[in-house]
């Protein structure tokens, strides 16, 4: 079938062949992003060194299987592992526990107890914005990290003090970025600036979901790019979810400022029904419907069957732990499941590993004991982020220990394992709204609505992100979307 492109990527390509200078490319939810990328790298002559950066390795390894033979696909951190390996004369090793060990051997036990995971979670975040390079290693630096993050809201210890942290942070940020030989996955991208590793350099530089990029990967972007290089960024920044990680919430607006793009957009919905779109507007008010779309519908359910899900649908939740109560409500009733991710069932058994038992009574017992310092900790501070994430993880192994026969913790992780995946399977498939990003259904059925924008996203930036984690979880559905209750079976 004959491409036919919309108004909106008839002038992306126009900008592509004719226009000269670095682009902005606004991608509404379903707006047939990939086909135009593909199709926009089509039109660029073979004789062109072409660079597209993909979200991850496997969203690379999908394109390479796209694109034109000549555009090279990558990540930044596998650009950036590259460009240290060809600049250092002595192996580099990758080692994902670099800054643990660093924070082992310059912390007493009690410090660490303390200070420990402050510390890991702020040296992460300083590498992110390239602290001691792009930002200068001072105090007021720090203070911006901490506050923009809100770290310390869970914090009610009368012996931490903040200046003893940042001392800390500091401490071990500059003795990781001494150790050349052993890196983490931050380092992949902050020692090339650091040390000022050379990259190859392209024509033309495609970046997909770049609203999720930080400032050391926009510096990085600025040293892949020819003198006359033109950097096409494809991205929604109503689809920006990743700011705990570091991301910037305003990095398409970052990118059109510091690359003087020109802004492109994609406006048309090609995924999404009308009624779905109409749903969107409320939380995104660019997103337009196809004129060809089917009509489909959005409503609440008060009741619902076993009857009422597919194999080919979704059911989506803002956390965890309502999701595995609704498998196991499935299972029960002889529906097959898959939870799309296996690092969260990772996280879960690490979570379980941490309280060093092999019977699940006593877990029980050591677990219910933390649960309720962390309670009295959020509560004497008034602030419930960080207990948000630990009360999920909590929530989550009590209901799989439910599923479980005897007493052994080996068990129990045996049954956390098999229930999480990375793959798509024939079944129905249920998954947080992070996991379920880059993914669509026909039906999609959105579980315990009022678990969006929880009441500790004081900030604008934390609101922002909510607003955008609802707008992702609305445009995953192709024709149908549903909102239902946890424990609603007819």
């Amino acid at each position: 079938m004959t491409f036919k492109p919309s108004i909106y990527q008839q002038n992306v390509f126009n900008f592509i062949q004719s226009g000269n200078g670095n682009g902005v490319i606004k991608a509404v939810a379903g707006a047939g992003k990939t086909t135009t990328i593909i199709q926009a790298l089509s039109l660029i002559p073979t004789n062109k060194r072409i660079l597209m950066l993909a979200f991850n390795k496997n969203i690379a390894n999908e394109l390479k299987e796209k694109v034109p033979y000549h555009v090279e696909v990558s990540t930044f951190h596998s650009c950036g592992f590259a460009s240290l390996r060809n600049s250092s004369r002595a192996r580099v090793q990758v080692k994902s526990n670099k800054v643990f060990n660093i924070i082992k051997s310059n912390m007493t036990w009690d410090e660490r107890t303390v200070y420990g995971a402050y510390v890991s979670k702020l040296v992460s975040l300083a590498k992110s914005v390239g602290m001691g390079v792009l930002v200068p290693d001072t105090y007021s630096e720090w203070m911006e990290i901490i506050n923009h993050h809100d770290l310390l809201q869970f914090n009610s210890n009368p012996s931490f003090e903040i200046d003893t942290l940042i001392d800390y942070a500091s401490t071990v940020l500059r003795e990781s970025n001494r150790d050349r030989r052993v890196i983490d996955f931050d380092d992949m991208l902050l020692f090339t600036l650091l040390y000022k590793s050379q990259y190859k350099q392209y024509d033309f530089v495609f970046i997909d979901e770049a609203q999720d990029t930080n400032g050391v990967q926009r510096e990085i972007l600025k040293k892949l790019l020819s003198p006359q290089g033109r950097l096409i960024a494809v991205g929604d920044p109503y689809q920006s979810i990743y700011g705990f990680r570091g991301a910037d919430s305003t990095a398409m607006d970052m990118i059109v400022s510091d690359f003087g793009s020109t802004v492109l957009p994609l406006s048309i919905s090609y995924r999404c029904s009308k009624q779905v779109v109409e749903e969107a507007n409320k939380y995104m008010p660019d997103i337009q419907s196809f004129d060809k779309a089917p009509e489909g519908s959005v409503k609440d359910l008060d009741k619902y069957s076993v009857e009422t899900f597919s194999s080919e649908d979704a059911i989506l939740c803002r956390n965890t732990a309502p999701l595995i109560k609704m498998a196991y409500s499935l299972i029960s009733k002889r529906v097959p499941v898959t939870v799309l991710g296996r690092d969260i069932g990772a996280g879960l058994i690490t979570f379980i590993k941490s309280f060093k038992t092999s019977s699940i009574k006593e877990l029980v017992q050591k677990m219910s004991d933390w649960y309720d310092t962390e309670k009295l900790k959020a509560e004497e501070s008034g602030n419930e982020s960080k207990f948000e994430s630990q009360s999920d993880k909590y929530e989550s192994v009590l209901i799989f220990i439910e599923q479980v026969d005897g007493d052994s913790v080996t068990n129990l992780i045996d049954c956390i394992e098999s229930l999480f995946s990375d793959d798509e399977t024939q079944n129905l498939t249920l998954a947080t709204i992070h996991k379920s990003k880059g993914l669509e259904w026909h039906n999609v059925f959105i579980l315990d609505k009022d678990r969006f924008f929880p009441k500790w996203a004081k900030k604008p930036w934390m609101i922002e992100q909510e607003r955008n984690i609802v707008y992702v979880a609305v445009t995953r559905a192709k024709r149908n979307l549903t909102y239902i209750r946890g424990s609603a079976w007819k």
